[in-house]
């Protein structure tokens, strides 16, 4: 017999389908991402501030540790007065803190470049910067443009003036009265920028801004916002201004705190604990919270 041979089999053409498929997982994919992104963001928001409450957690320990080892009592900046306008050897919390921040550092290196100088004088200290100031990123680094001192951070001028004892100082409670904020480095509404190791008060000319000013807040030498007591009640210098929640660069005000959070502004308190300070804090509660002496109830916060 003859054999039959078998029917060949018409190729079958695979490509539209695969097509077809590839679309349908990339739609997947797509959709997929859509919804984890939010996810990540807001993990990825929470870690920054988790960060930046550390920074400030382990500057306020810094700090106990130096009082501690000064007999409950440390230098703050010279003068919180607008009297205080010629420059000064005296040293910045923040400056006093470095061989705590930069154990490091080691000893004054001899026969240095100027650069080696002022990189051991002005070393780029890792704790003062917040991971989330969005002006380091934008400005990029601003210690390859000559910026000096740069820090995220502020010292409360009006609890940190002239020489604080502790608890001596502050007769309104340790747990009550902010030390350290949260600070943009560079705030472009008025062209300031912070500087850790800068203790003078504003020169005349530095008041309307573009200057490098001192790490600080609730500072009169350098004209900030600062809290008024009146019946035993507290409120701003100027009117309405409280802090400043995820203020653009451009619209950034170096007179008072603001934070790049949206859950809200971390500060240091004289105790030692970290406190965050959610939007729509009162004004009079706020401003209690700073001053250290104004014998004002605070309340919760």
């Amino acid at each position: 017999r003859q054999a039959t041979r078998p029917t060949p089999r018409r190729p079958v053409k695979l490509g539209f389908l695969s097509l077809i498929e590839i679309v349908v997982v990339s739609l997947i994919l797509a959709i997929l991402v859509a919804l984890l992104l939010p996810a990540v963001s807001k993990v990825r928001t929470a870690a920054q501030l988790a960060s930046s409450q550390n920074n400030i957690r382990q500057i306020n320990l810094f700090t106990h540790q130096l009082i501690g080892l000064s007999d409950d009592k440390i230098k703050g900046l010279p003068d919180g007065s607008r009297k205080q306008t010629r420059l000064t050897a005296d040293q910045t919390v923040f400056s006093q803190l470095l061989p705590l921040a930069v154990p490091n550092r080691g000893l004054f290196p001899k026969n240095a470049t100027v650069g080696q100088i002022t990189a051991w004088v002005l070393p780029r200290v890792a704790l003062y910067t917040s991971p989330a100031d969005p002006t380091l990123t934008s400005l990029g680094d601003p210690g390859l443009s000559g910026m000096r001192g740069v820090c995220s951070y502020v010292v409360n001028q009006m609890a940190f003036d002239k020489i604080v004892r502790v608890p001596v100082s502050i007769p309104d409670g340790m747990s009550s009265t902010i030390a350290f904020g949260e600070h943009y480095y560079a705030c472009k509404k008025n062209e300031e920028y912070l500087d850790y190791v800068e203790a003078y008060a504003a020169l005349p000319q530095q008041q309307n801004g573009s200057a490098t000013r001192r790490a600080s807040f609730a500072d009169a030498g350098w004209y900030d916002v600062v809290p008024v007591v009146e019946n035993g009640v507290a409120r701003p210098s100027q009117p309405g201004y409280t802090l400043q929640y995820m203020p653009k660069i451009e619209e950034a005000w170096g007179k008072v705190l603001q934070t790049p959070h949206p859950g809200g502004l971390p500060v240091g308190m004289m105790d030692g604990s970290v406190r965050t300070l959610r939007p729509g804090i009162v004004e009079s509660v706020y401003w209690a919270l700073v001053t250290p002496a104004g014998g004002e109830v605070v309340g919760d916060f």
